[in-house]
């Protein structure tokens, strides 16, 4: 039975589209204490968080380079008429605004103090107006980076973390800051919570709660994970179903219009895959008014991995929309899987259905959704080169977002620093421009020239706390 709380227990941190950055102090540290000229021996002296700052500083200079801003290839332009039309979803009675929406993406930008419990996992400054420029971006619906409801089970350092053990007026007042924010051109705003279980890294819970004792081997990122402590039954109520339900009402109360439930699936019948998963969402019902939006994020990747039939899954998302959730993220790194929810989607008579991954063009867009083979399109790494990308599609007649030069991991890393550099000023600062200060490395010449920088003495490995 244990195996069936995996689907939440075990949340794997969402890798996809951020990289692994605690928050550095840039109050503490002047923005020019580090330099191209720094040597090897240099490097190898400075703690984790200038490690960070250096990197950060590097990339500020390069965005400093004059970049052509080259887009994904269109033969021939599409009216995006099909994804500016409303979507109804049907528990909430809520309506979005369109059908673009902006995937969960790591921001790594909470405070991270470990030895002061309550001032650790907060949203900064930086999140704030992070999520300010996302608000200001065009999407239907706005999903923050995964929101972990347990501070012991972190996917990193500088998570935002919703915990009854650590809730504070403090708390409150900033989560709602977010709120507010990201609601300000009509998206909805939506909380997506995970905990990381086996996928903690050691060097934050040696022994985390998981669905097993099965440590977990080296992710692609390189990260090491600890001896997983299996959770009892009462704990899969207090550690999982309790926690999760304690969130969303806090998400509900701060002014967020919904939540998402990360969701991955281990071992078993999909009955017993979704049990705790309509536990979950049973007992935040319980908590929140019926206008609150809840949806859950399902892994198409991982299905594949553990075995999981498409017929399975379909079998999965059929008993998650008769449980009443609104929408069903189907998401990976690529959208070639977009088969996968070919098969699903019929089987979905409610909920509305989004695919997350691979999507850079406004034609490969709307034949998904004309299609009928998705209701919505999620995009990640896009946005954070390009916060307003959705408005660029939908409303400047933008045919596709900007072309990444880099692999899945570098990649990653590119967007948590342009992350960074968007949260570093709010949008009056900016002067109403949504993307002020972020690197463009749509140039492959200036792509080629940052990750020299990157690499450059192993900073990118221990940037980011990974093995050399």
């Amino acid at each position: 039975m244990l195996f069936t709380i995996a689907l939440l227990v075990a949340g794997q941190a969402y890798l996809l589209s951020a990289g692994h950055f605690p928050t550095p102090p840039y109050d503490k540290l002047p923005h020019n204490s580090t330099s191209f000229n720094c040597s090897k021996k240099q490097i190898k002296k400075m703690s984790y968080f200038k490690y960070a700052l250096l990197l950060h500083h590097w990339v500020v200079q390069l965005s400093n380079l004059k970049h052509a801003w080259e887009p994904y290839s269109v033969k021939e332009p599409v009216s995006a008429t099909p994804l500016n039309q409303p979507l109804y979803l049907p528990t909430s009675k809520a309506t979005v605004k369109n059908r673009i929406m902006k995937a969960a993406l790591t921001e790594h930008l909470g405070t991270f103090t470990p030895e002061k419990p309550f001032e650790s996992g907060l949203p900064t400054q930086s999140y704030i107006n992070l999520y300010e420029k996302f608000g200001n971006g065009g999407y239907g619906i706005l999903l923050t980076g995964n929101v972990m409801v347990d501070p012991a089970h972190l996917e990193g350092p500088g998570n935002v973390v919703i915990a009854k053990e650590i809730d504070t007026p403090q708390r409150q007042k900033l989560l709602g800051q977010v709120a507010e924010v990201a609601k300000t051109d009509g998206a909805l705003a939506v909380v997506q919570l995970n905990s990381a279980g086996r996928q903690t890294p050691e060097s934050l819970n040696p022994h985390p709660f998981s669905a097993s004792d099965v440590q977990l081997i080296k992710n692609n990122f390189n990260k090491n994970f600890g001896k997983p402590i299996p959770l009892t039954v009462d704990q899969i109520r207090t550690e999982v179903v309790e926690r999760f339900a304690f969130a969303a009402k806090a998400a509900y109360n701060a002014g967020f219009h919904g939540v998402q439930l990360h969701g991955l699936t281990y071992g078993g019948s999909p009955e017993n895959r979704l049990r705790v998963v309509i536990e979950t969402y049973n007992a935040i019902r319980k908590e929140v008014p019926a206008g609150f939006v809840v949806g859950i994020k399902l892994n198409s990747v991982e299905f594949q991995e553990k075995g999981l039939e498409t017929d399975d899954a379909a079998v999965m998302a059929e008993m998650i929309d008769q449980a009443g959730f609104d929408f069903i993220e189907l998401s990976e790194r690529e959208a070639f899987f977009l088969e996968f929810a070919k098969q699903i989607k019929p089987r979905v008579k409610k909920a509305a259905v989004y695919v997350t991954g691979g999507f850079r063009t406004v034609p490969a867009m709307v034949a998904a959704v004309v299609s009928g083979d998705t209701d919505g399109v999620g995009l990640g790494r896009p946005v954070t080169g390009e916060p307003d990308i959705a408005r660029k599609l939908l409303k400047d007649g933008v045919h596709s977002c900007l072309t990444c030069h880099f692999d899945l991991n570098n990649a990653a890393t590119v967007c948590n620093i342009q992350m960074r550099q968007a949260g570093e000023t709010t949008l009056e600062q900016a002067n109403g421009n949504v993307c002020h200060g972020i690197v463009d490395v749509s140039d492959k010449e200036d792509a080629d020239k940052y990750m020299d920088v990157i690499l450059a003495d192993n900073v990118y490995n221990v940037a980011n706390g990974h093995s050399k």
